[in-house]
């Protein structure tokens, strides 16, 4: 947004320019409409469990933190390091920066800083409760702002070398990035070789092997060494059947739930342990179980129903009176004795179905017509 409006500040034809901004943003929406009608559909039909809550300041990125422990933090050095000499450049050579390299910096430096324990989080968090579930992570901003900070640090210097003409500050600009790049890869090569040490060990667990907690993980499996055969094979669903990690976000339910303390626990003993029982076979548009009963009964079925989910229990249609659900999210049916096959389909909505195949025609009508329109402009720019 910044950049957009500095653009349309300097244009010379705003008016054009703005309509140009509204042209691309419903371009933006229509080639998208595949993936938000679908996910609008789910969540205004659907109650859904969010993911789990996380407290944001222990989550904020380390980054303007000279001193602090821990391997998981070496990729952070470097970035700490760049982003002082980016703040350092940016406030000495304020005078001598040309104005993008200035918003640039600026941007990229509002990035970092959000990210970071700087911004009041705390306070943010009891105001937004919501946000421990749908950011978690603070540093997932300074992570955006990353790819900025490196690009504005090069452009400081690189505008105060040609301002001065120093041939020596070019030396230097180049001298310190070969440094940092290869001071980066010595502390990835480094973390690498600890986490292959680490998965290797016999006595790592799974679910730390896998950096998880034991109740997000359900496998016959006690160490992750174990898994390692399962990459080495052509039967590519071994690692699927092997582990599975037991997250229940977004599952349907019936109700909000609004603490995670035994959703885990509970989806594991529903959905986890229980998929072994029932054969899984994808077909067209949909997935069919298969299992075998001694007697007629309500069954516990690891399935999930979504509002537009269609249900067919040995080939009749189930009805909303016929299903029971339970309050993590499975169903029970009426299981009839000897073999049992229930085929579960999604029917999306008329509107959801149109928009996607319009995003499929204007995709079409890009690739074919944006390679035209880029030759066009460059006639028209060298005329």
């Amino acid at each position: 947004m910044p950049f957009f409006i500095r653009g349309l500040w300097h244009s010379k034809f705003n008016l054009n320019g703005l309509l140009n901004f509204f042209a691309g943003v419903l371009l933006a929406l229509l080639l998208s409409l595949n993936t938000l009608l679908p996910l609008l559909e789910v969540y205004r039909g659907n109650t859904l469990i969010s993911p789990v809550a996380m407290d944001l300041v222990p989550n904020a990125s380390l980054i303007l933190q000279p001193i602090y422990n821990g391997v998981a933090s070496n990729s952070d050095i470097v970035l700490t390091m760049i982003a002082y000499a980016m703040l350092t450049g940016l406030i000495v050579f304020w005078t001598r920066l040309g104005a993008f390299t200035k918003l640039f910096s600026c941007v990229a430096l509002v990035y970092i800083l959000i990210g970071t324990g700087l911004f009041p989080w705390d306070s943010i968090q009891k105001s937004m409760p919501y946000l421990q579930s749908f950011l978690q992570m603070p540093r997932r901003i300074s992570l955006v702002g990353t790819p900025f900070m490196m690009l504005a640090t090069v452009m400081i210097y690189q505008d105060v070398a040609v301002s001065q003409k120093s041939a020596a500050l070019h030396k230097g600009i180049v001298i310190a990035g070969t440094f940092l790049s290869l001071l980066s890869l010595l502390l990835c090569t480094q973390k690498v070789a600890q986490n292959v040490h680490y998965t290797i060990t016999d006595t790592t667990p799974l679910a730390a092997g896998l950096q998880t907690a034991d109740d997000n993980v359900h496998s016959n499996l006690k160490y992750i060494k174990q898994l390692q055969p399962a990459f080495h094979t052509r039967h590519i669903n071994q690692l699927i059947k092997q582990v599975d990690r037991t997250t229940p976000d977004y599952i349907p339910v019936t109700q909000k739930i609004e603490t995670h303390s035994n959703v885990y626990r509970a989806y594991r003993r529903n959905f986890s342990v229980q998929q072994s029982k029932f054969k899984h076979q994808v077909i067209h548009n949909g997935i069919q179980l298969t299992w075998n009963a001694k007697h007629t009964k309500m069954r516990a079925l690891p399935v999930v129903a979504y509002r537009r989910t269609v249900l067919t229990l040995n080939g009749h249609r189930v009805t909303s009176e016929q299903i029971k659900h339970h309050w993590i999210g499975n169903l029970s049916l009426k299981q009839r004795r000897g073999k049992n096959v229930l085929t579960v389909r999604y029917e999306a909505s008329r509107v959801t179905t149109l928009g996607t195949k319009l995003a499929l025609i204007a995709w079409v009508g890009v690739l074919v017509a944006g390679p035209l329109l880029v030759k066009r402009a460059r006639r028209f720019l060298v005329a």
